[in-house]
């Protein structure tokens, strides 16, 4: 909840499984209410990171033609090297180590689009 009325508590926290925990595996858990997780905030992924993160490689158009060979080469550093039918993970400082080389390379359009722009908030009065 502290995500929804205090904004985000980790940019680098997620959940490492595929699949949440059934609802009966927290039956023996009584004070659940009070466990305390020590968050540290750190920094977002950069726009087009974060579509390297999220993004399987087939769709790899969808990013600057430099970071192609980091989505498909079956020696990309970004990516961890076991075989697995789902999304595979993306180890966070090997994908900001090889980003780094490909930045220099991106045409000015392609680094404002991957910059963070402002907060916009959209309300509505009753």
């Amino acid at each position: 909840m502290q995500y929804y009325f205090q904004g985000v508590p980790s940019w680098k926290w997620y959940y490492p499984y595929y699949y949440s925990p059934f609802a009966s595996d927290f039956t023996d858990f009584t004070d659940i209410g009070d466990i305390k997780i020590d968050f540290k905030l750190g920094e977002p992924f950069k726009p087009f990171e974060q579509l390297m993160v999220v993004l399987p490689a087939s769709s790899k158009e969808c990013l600057p033609k430099q970071f192609h060979v980091l989505m498909e080469s079956k020696d990309s550093k970004i990516f961890d090297t076991n075989s697995q039918a789902l999304h595979p993970s993306i180890n966070e400082s090997r994908l900001s180590e090889a980003v780094k080389s490909v930045y220099p390379f991106l045409e000015k359009e392609e680094t404002a689009r991957n910059t963070f722009g402002s907060e916009v908030h959209f309300g509505q009065q009753t």
